[in-house]
């Protein structure tokens, strides 16, 4: 049976006929040479053998089995069945010859590729170390030959393989030849009729296309069988070297690029820092949008616990305890107060705002150019109180003295003077431990009353300690915090205050026990409020469970030790509440107010709305820019893609040739891209370095705006997709390599 069989082959070109009929049988070995004049389909002939050509009619069949006209099974055959010898040798110029050849067998898979050996074989050991570009046009022939036969070829096919030679080279180059065709089918196209007379085993002749003429010759001397058992030998020892199948590819294309490399690195540098600076822009924009949110109050809540008269009473320590708990971003409780201020020509009362000294505060302050105060006293005020009380914005490290309502003076310094509060008329930021401070300075038992339920009627009350002194006539000791009791010459204030439907009683009557047991009852266990003003209740709450003996005419109130070292510092009747995700820590906050019953004034409705409102509009433009940079870099990658490979278009057919499949081919570019990819990262890397060593010496900030974020989240996704789209660039320039004609890329020079 033919190891090499050719039926009916026929090609056409348009309305040219290259080839018509041709039907051939060859054995497994021997050297074959096809001849005739220039057109008469040699080449065209051979190129169909060899698995290059698919457009043609016929058949071929190779050791037993058909060729498939497919992409994949050509590649498959001509990586491990057939070797090339081109007249144009066809070897990858940057690599050595001895590179060259350890990828033609690498390729093969085959495992067996002494190069020493075969370089020794053909007399030019001495090119292995050098890039075959700069060798002579025989030493790149036999080159070319020890790259055909170092995967064990079962064929070799030679084309016009003397066509560039001397007359000494061609010598060697045929004895080479003919030495391989003792164990392999050898077939030459020439034009040499002397050497195919002298070396041949068989000529075959076409004219227009068609085998005029098939001779076969008697077998030639064995004088070359020794040489060419020593030459198949040296073809089976294992590969000294032929680690990273195309990594001296990629290396040298690296280095015979450096111009378009430093562009690719350069554009990749600036825009991928450019998507990288837009997205740490944009969380910045984020932080600082939720510092705007927390500064100018648009995720605060206020919540209270005021009746219709708008009074309010003491918060519960469990509610505020819960608060403190829970998932909200701060809790700031205080004592409410009215804060005015007195400037030359008038007194004016002054919106505030509470912060406490902690990392929240800090941050917010800092995000938004506001000096965060050092000490308790310091304050931050807007230009509106800095023009009416000092004249000017120029007041910062100046006293400042406000008062509450209750006629008790602070003083305090002048941190900082910001517009940031957003308000028009005068305001200020203080911390809890001033207003502590003031609101402690100003409790004065005198200054208290018993307030009605109603709120129509109150008594003022002198508020003392429970020393254990006092005689209990009715009920008992104040022993919890919210317990008190009251004086006997105080009794018909309170029971005005609780709105008993009782007439005034004797005072020595109630002493000596002769009024009514109602009486008594009603008054123990009422509860009443203690307040220091007619909007505030300074203590709530509280339950009357019994009258001493005391006789002087005004009300006193005596409370446990506990319940009156607390009203000396106060408790908070007001709680600022700052939310981190306002849909789910409202529906956590609402559930609280509604089991304790108390109230909140959300800041946070149409304020934020209209910051998100503005926000969105450089975030949007922002993001597109980002986009914007990233599509650039795809559109700059596939076109040097591009350029690259019409540059190395005949590297490609050589790959090819020798069996590389497209996706093979694909992985050199693919991974030259993405290495420069990976050098623009580290170089991008190294400028976010820097930048951020500027931003934490403070020089990127704007009105001490940070104006620079880096997002770990969004550093990674910027990577991540800017390495998807140089793979998707040059997967899509690469992919056309495939619907490229191999002769035609074989054919071109580079």
């Amino acid at each position: 049976m033919a190891f090499l069989k050719l039926t009916n082959i026929s090609k056409r070109v348009g309305q040219t006929e290259i080839l018509s009929e041709v039907s051939l049988e060859f054995p497994e070995t021997g050297l074959v040479f096809i001849v005739g004049k220039s057109g008469a389909g040699k080449s065209t002939l051979l190129h169909i053998i060899g698995q290059l050509d698919s457009a043609y009619e016929g058949g071929v069949w190779l050791d037993g089995e058909a060729c498939e006209k497919d992409d994949a099974r050509m590649c498959e055959l001509r990586r491990k069945k057939i070797g090339f010898i081109f007249q144009d040798f066809n070897l990858l110029g940057d690599l050595s010859a001895e590179e060259n050849i350890l990828l033609a067998a690498k390729l093969a898979n085959c495992g067996s590729a002494d190069a020493e050996g075969l370089l020794a074989a053909f007399e030019i050991e001495a090119c292995r170390k050098k890039p075959c570009k700069v060798l002579s046009g025989g030493e790149r022939q036999r080159t070319a030959i020890a790259r055909a036969i170092c995967k064990e070829s079962k064929v070799i096919l030679a084309d016009e393989p003397t066509g560039n030679l001397d007359e000494e080279n061609t010598r060697i180059v045929f004895e080479a030849l003919k030495r391989i065709s003792r164990e392999r089918l050898v077939l030459v196209v020439t034009h040499d009729m002397e050497a195919a007379s002298l070396y041949g085993d068989r000529l075959i002749r076409l004219a227009d296309g068609r085998v005029i003429s098939d001779e076969r010759k008697a077998e030639a001397s064995a004088a070359f069988e020794g040489q060419a058992a020593a030459e198949t030998s040296a073809a089976k020892n294992e590969p000294a070297a032929a680690r990273g199948l195309f990594s001296g590819l990629k290396r040298q294309h690296l280095k015979n690029n450096r111009r378009r490399n430093a562009m690719i690195v350069t554009l990749c540098v600036f825009l991928t820092a450019l998507s990288l600076i837009t997205t740490s822009l944009l969380s910045a924009m984020q932080s600082v949008n939720s510092s705007v949110s927390a500064v100018l109050e648009n995720d605060k809540l206020i919540v209270t616990d005021s009746d219709e008269e708008q009074i309010y009473k003491t918060l519960s320590e469990d509610f505020i305890r819960e608060l403190q708990k829970s998932d909200v971003r701060e809790v700031v409780p205080y004592r409410y107060t009215t804060i005015g201020v007195v400037a030359e020509s008038s007194a004016s009362s002054l919106s505030y705002w509470v912060f406490s000294d902690d990392e929240f505060f800090e941050e917010r302050f800092r995000y938004y150019g506001l000096t965060f105060p050092e000490a308790y006293d310091e304050v931050v005020i807007n230009n509106a109180l800095a023009n009416q009380v000092f004249g000017s914005a120029d007041c910062i490290g100046k006293e400042l003295t406000l008062y509450a309502y209750l006629d008790v003076a602070f003083s305090c310094r002048v941190a900082a003077v910001s517009d940031v509060m957003g308000e028009k008329k005068p305001a200020i930021y203080l911390s809890d431990k001033l207003l502590e401070q003031a609101f402690a300075a100003g409790v004065r038992s005198e200054s208290l009353s018993v307030q009605a339920a109603s709120a129509q009627y109150s008594a003022p009350a002198v508020i003392c300690e429970w020393t254990g002194e006092e005689s209990v006539i009715y009920g008992r000791e104040p022993s919890q915090p919210n317990e008190i009791v009251v004086n006997a010459g105080g009794i018909n204030s309170m029971l005005e205050v609780l709105e008993l439907p009782y007439a005034a009683v004797s005072v020595r009557d109630l002493v000596e026990g002769e009024v009514s047991e109602e009486l008594i009852a009603a008054v123990l266990d009422a509860v009443v409020s203690l307040q220091e003003s007619a909007r505030e209740s300074f203590y709530s709450e509280l339950k009357i469970v019994g009258i001493t003996d005391g006789t002087q005419d005004r009300l006193t109130v005596t409370v446990n030790p506990e319940t009156y070292e607390d009203m000396q510092v106060g408790r908070p009747n007001t709680v600022d509440i700052y939310l981190k995700d306002r849909t789910k820590n409202k529906e956590e906050v609402d559930r609280l107010l509604e089991r304790y019953g108390y109230f909140a004034e959300d800041r946070g409705g149409f304020r934020a709305a209209m910051i998100a409102a503005r926000m969105s509009v450089p975030i949007f433009f922002g993001g597109l820019l980002a986009v914007v940079s990233l599509f650039l870099v795809f559109l700059f990658i596939r076109l040097a893609t591009k350029i690259n490979i019409m540059n190395q278009v005949n590297e490609i057919g050589t790959l090819k040739a020798l069996g590389a499949n497209n996706r093979q081919i694909r992985s050199v570019y693919l991974g030259e891209n993405l290495r420069l990819f990976g050098w623009a990262m580290l170089i991008t890397a190294l400028l976010l370095a820097g930048l951020q060593i500027a931003k934490l010496a403070g020089c990127l900030s704007y009105h001490g705006i940070a104006i620079f974020e880096i997002t770990p989240l969004y550093s990674c996704l910027v990577v991540l997709v800017g390495a998807a789209t140089v793979f998707a660039a040059t997967w899509l320039e690469v992919r056309k390599i495939a619907k490229m004609n191999l002769v035609d890329m074989l054919r071109k020079n580079t």
